[in-house]
Order: C-alpha cells, then sequence, then structure tokens
C-alpha cells in the first residue's frame, strides 16, 4: 500500500480502477485513505487531485479522530470494548462462560467468539428481535399501523437503513443494537417516512419533522456514530 504525505502526516492509500466517472475518496480511521477512479484516469493525476485537496482531507481525518476518542474506536478495534444500545461494556473473553452474559458494566464472551470478530457477528443477531419489537412498536404508537412493512435486517458497512418503497420493503442494519435507542428510533421513523416520501425531496422532511421536530439535532448525534459502520468493526 503506497504512502503519501500531507503536511508532513503520512496516510496510506489504496487506488482502486472503476468504471465510474471521475474521484470519490473514502477516509478511514487513523490513516487510510481509499481512492476510487475512473480506469482512464493516471495514479498520478488522482494524486495529484488529492494535494490540491488536502486541507479538506486533513480536516476530514481530524473530525474522525476527534470522533474516534469519543468512541474509544481503538477499545472496540481490540476488542476491549463493545457500544450496546448506548452503553460502553468492557469485554472480558472467558472460558467459563457458554453464552455471552451481561453484568453491570461487563459482558462476558466464550472466548471461542473472540476469533474474526465472531462476537459481534453474534450479539447482532441475538438482538434483532429486541429492533423488531421496537420497529413494530413504533410503526403502532407512531403510524398507528397504517403500512404493511416487510421488514428485513442485514449487517450495512454504509447505513443504518435503507426502504424500498414500491415492495414496502425496509431493511434494518444489525449494527443499530450499538446506539441508543432514541436514535435507533430516529433511524426507524425516517425509513418508514421513505414509505410515503421515495426520496429525500423537501416534502419528505416536511414529513419526518411532524415526527421529530428535533431531527437536525438527532441527525448530529447519528453522525457521531457513524464510525460504528467501519469496515473493520
Amino acid at each position: 500500500m503506497p504512502k503519501i504525505y500531507l503536511d508532513n502526516m503520512e496516510y496510506q492509500l489504496t487506488i482502486n480502477k472503476t468504471r465510474n466517472r471521475g474521484i470519490s475518496l473514502k477516509f478511514y480511521y487513523p490513516n487510510e485513505i481509499i481512492a476510487n477512479a475512473n480506469y482512464r484516469l493516471t495514479n498520478d493525476f488522482i494524486i495529484n487531485q488529492i494535494f490540491q485537496n488536502k486541507d479538506k482531507i486533513i480536516k476530514k481525518f481530524l473530525k474522525l479522530i476527534e470522533q474516534a476518542n469519543k468512541l474509544k474506536f481503538e477499545y472496540l478495534l481490540s476488542d476491549q470494548k463493545i457500544w450496546l444500545f448506548g452503553k460502553l461494556y468492557e469485554i472480558i473473553f472467558s472460558k467459563d462462560y457458554k453464552e455471552i452474559f451481561i453484568e453491570e458494566s461487563k459482558i462476558y464472551i466464550p472466548v471461542n467468539l473472540k476469533t474474526n470478530k465472531k462476537y459481534l457477528t453474534t450479539i447482532r443477531q441475538e438482538n434483532i428481535k429486541y429492533l423488531q419489537d421496537m420497529f413494530n412498536e413504533i410503526l403502532f404508537r407512531k403510524f398507528n399501523n397504517q403500512f404493511e412493512v416487510n421488514l428485513d435486517f442485514k449487517n450495512y458497512r454504509s447505513r443504518w437503513g435503507v426502504c424500498f418503497h414500491h415492495s414496502q420493503k425496509i431493511i434494518l442494519n444489525t449494527r443499530l443494537i450499538h446506539l441508543p435507542p432514541n436514535l435507533i428510533e430516529v433511524v426507524i421513523i425516517h425509513e418508514i417516512i421513505h414509505l410515503i416520501v421515495p426520496n429525500h425531496s423537501r416534502k419528505f422532511y416536511l414529513e419526518l419533522y411532524k415526527y421529530l421536530p428535533n431531527y437536525r439535532y438527532n441527525k448530529q448525534q447519528l453522525n457521531h456514530y457513524h464510525m460504528l459502520l467501519d469496515k473493520r468493526y
């Protein structure tokens, strides 16, 4: 993986050639840049574009570092801690437990689930029922069960949920279990509103604010947890 330096800071750069137009950049904590660029563009041109936008890129990484510190992200990646419903737990891997067990601020996990972070998949799958019940409760309480929704769950790395308007299908990210319940509700309501308005037009937000009058603040809170969508977690 080649390295580049922006203002004396070292970054790991990966260039992927695609058939998409132009260049799109993705940034991963602490110092990884992934450039997806049209196959006709030379590497020198791509790198030059990165240098021309170095101030914005450095600012983006400073924001990632700030977010990582708040989320204790290094501890998450090293299997020392985990967020569950907005609360941070210390992870203890143990041979004495056959199932995952939570006690106060600690979560005890069978040691065999540590390999390849299998415990994350297990915990997310075990809590799908909670997300499903929460969705049904909101659908009843806020929308009087006016929609027949085909609800599904997936482990997404770029979004908290998605709505397929025409098929009345909503898919929620299993990673939602890491968020505080009030933010899970924000995501669920957002997706249900897409059953009414499929796009992010002005009409959509007018409808959304009827149910979430503090949505702008809610969105800012949600952004603090965006790093939990990281491909390594």
